[in-house]
């Protein structure tokens, strides 16, 4: 037999959904995001803008050779540090099948390296990082 307690928590504009599941094992899944939350879409649209901002950036500093300075080294740093978080954050948002909300840690990890986690890892690699 298996208990489930759903909760939902909102912290700074973030919503959050702890899940707990009892089972015959005992097992525990918290702080699973929830894909329909106001904080997740904003999640989403920040990095859209990166994604823009990069297509932009990236072909530009290919072909003038313009370096990143000042300012706008850090600006990047952090774009790429962002990109490396969603990895982390799709693997504790929950997902839709078949019309059914799923948020079993197990599942949403099963469900993400099959679908989107060797795009996102390649896409998201700091390959600026392993040049001088």
């Amino acid at each position: 037999m298996i208990l489930t307690y759903i909760t939902a928590y909102k912290i700074n504009k973030l919503y959050l959904i702890s899940i707990v599941s009892q089972d015959q094992d005992n097992q525990k899944d918290i702080l699973l995001f929830d894909p329909d939350s106001t904080g997740k879409a904003s999640w989403e649209v920040m990095g859209l803008f990166f994604i823009i901002y990069q297509s932009i950036i990236i072909p530009y500093r290919l072909c003038l050779d313009v370096p990143a300075e000042n300012g706008w080294y850090y600006i990047e740093y952090a774009i790429d540090m962002c990109f490396i978080i969603d990895i982390f954050v799709q693997f504790n948002t929950g997902f839709y099948s078949k019309g059914n909300l799923i948020m079993q840690r197990g599942k949403i990890v099963s469900n993400y390296i099959r679908h989107w986690f060797f795009i996102d890892l390649i896409a998201s690699f700091p390959y600026g990082w392993l040049t001088p």
